[in-house]
């Protein structure tokens, strides 16, 4: 199809467009590509416009589309609203619709994926189905395949994903422990939650995490049921193991803590305190403020017992001063009758 444009822009269009090895024939009023065998520009269908060679088709019946790169939209048929830009970038896309793709590969086996965004090299390039995805970085959700509405921001970032959704991940190579997590959060490079509905912030390096508050719990009873007293008290608190250690990956200072395999023993995988990965190590962690209530149980039954041996202390210190006193009227007594001989 050929497309008549005005001298002055035909110009610039020509310098512009050079680079696509076509041959240019100049009229008065107009240019006209002629594609060569290794490369084109051309238009096609309602509003479609595609750059390079074998991109795009001349079948499809998708609208508003944009490609520029080898093989980019080379599948697509009734696909519309999508960019692609970069070598493959959304080749095999057939029907997805509204998703944009820079980079080399970048979205490369979506078929019917929609509203996805990807901008890297081989960034979603293994998305099939998966929607509403965002990888921002070289690699991010690389192999993401029917996942849904993930962000991922990095280099790597939720490169491991396959079928996990609605997952975030910020930072250099922040992933989950498994390929199919859902709604977990990566922050900070290397940073990698082992099971599902968690956040993990830094990796094995980082020693402090803080702020100028402290963290708040969401914590009103309205959003609560079965709620009993605890009974895990004083035995359990005294069960535990409180041990100093230094981590693998740490700064080589001392921590203290517990183990959370001795946390498991006593307590089995009920309790929320014991974290259980999905990992293939199962690595366990623990919910460090989970123990002030079994403490503060501890405490008052501590406090009861103190309280018990307060009324039997004062019961012995009534009988001591009763016994005292008959002792006194005894010695007076021994005292009189010493005196009347």
């Amino acid at each position: 199809m050929k497309k008549h444009l005005s001298k002055k822009a035909a110009m610039f269009g020509l310098a512009l467009l050079s680079a696509f090895s076509a041959d240019w024939v100049m009229a008065a009023d107009q240019v006209v590509v002629i594609p060569m065998a290794s490369s084109k520009i051309y238009t096609f269908g309602v509003n479609n416009l595609f750059a390079g060679k074998d991109a795009g088709n001349h079948t499809m019946t998708g609208t508003d589309n944009t490609g520029i790169g080898y093989g980019v939209l080379h599948a697509n048929t009734t696909g519309g609203a999508n960019t692609a830009i970069g070598s493959a970038a959304l080749k095999s896309n057939t029907t997805g619709i509204w998703n944009a793709a820079s980079g080399r590969r970048a979205l490369e086996k979506n078929i019917n994926g929609h509203d996805n965004t990807a901008s890297g090299g081989d960034a979603l390039q293994e998305n099939t189905s998966g929607y509403y995805n965002t990888a921002n970085g070289s690699l991010a959700l690389a192999q993401n395949t029917v996942g849904w509405q993930n962000t991922a921001v990095g280099g790597y970032a939720g490169y491991s994903n396959t079928t996990g959704s609605y997952n975030t991940f910020v930072g250099y190579n922040t992933h989950a422990g498994a390929n199919n997590l859902n709604n977990v959060t990566a922050i900070g490079i290397d940073a990698t939650p082992t099971v599902s509905n968690s956040v993990r912030i830094g990796n094995g390096f980082v020693t402090s995490i803080g702020g100028n508050a402290a963290w708040s719990n969401l914590s009103d009873m309205r959003n609560k049921r079965d709620i009993q007293d605890i009974t895990r008290g004083l035995d359990f608190i005294n069960a535990l193991r409180p041990v100093e250690y230094r981590m693998n990956n740490g700064n080589d200072r001392v921590d203290f803590g517990f183990l959370a395999q001795d946390i498991e023993t006593l307590l089995g995988t009920d309790y929320n305190v014991l974290g259980i990965g999905g990992d293939p190590d199962r690595t366990l962690s623990l919910r460090y403020t989970d123990f002030i209530a079994p403490m503060v149980k501890a405490m008052q039954e501590q406090q009861e017992i103190i309280e018990q041996q307060k009324k039997v202390n004062e019961q012995q210190e009534e009988s001591i001063t009763e016994m005292r006193s008959e002792l006194n009227d005894l010695k007076a007594e021994i005292r009189a009758m010493k005196a009347g001989k």
